[in-house]
């Protein structure tokens, strides 16, 4: 719901071409942020995710050190290499942007940003 004369935005993550959110696909992460964000989301998604880009056949494969590593265990310093389904990492694009924005938003950080022009407060 939108006050009046309130903006919509719409933000979406990038995905790569496949035929099926299923198909797999490898990333590599190094920021400390994301393998962070990586380790307490994927178990949690895995567990409980009732999203159609998630399915009981779903594997992810988390690597460090070119040793596999359980997604829960993964070192924030280190950086790692994901092979999981498209819309595995569709759906943690997303989740991170959103607690992103949120915790820049919040004031948690120390600050809370000044957003600039006249419809800033929506």
């Amino acid at each position: 719901m939108l006050r009046p004369h309130g903006m919509f935005a719409y933000r979406d993550v990038y995905a790569v071409k496949a035929s099926s959110l299923h198909d797999r696909s490898l990333q590599t992460y190094t920021s400390r942020s994301w393998i962070k964000f990586l380790r307490m989301f994927v178990p949690q998604y895995l567990h409980e995710g009732t999203h159609p880009y998630h399915s009981e056949a779903d594997h992810i494969v988390c690597r460090q050190n070119s040793r596999i590593i359980p997604a829960d265990q993964l070192d924030e310093h280190t950086a790692v290499v994901v092979t999981a389904p498209v819309g595995i990492f569709r759906e943690a694009q997303r989740h991170y942007i959103t607690l992103r924005d949120h915790v820049w938003r919040s004031g948690v950080l120390g600050f809370t940003p000044h957003l600039e022009g006249p419809l800033a407060g929506d």
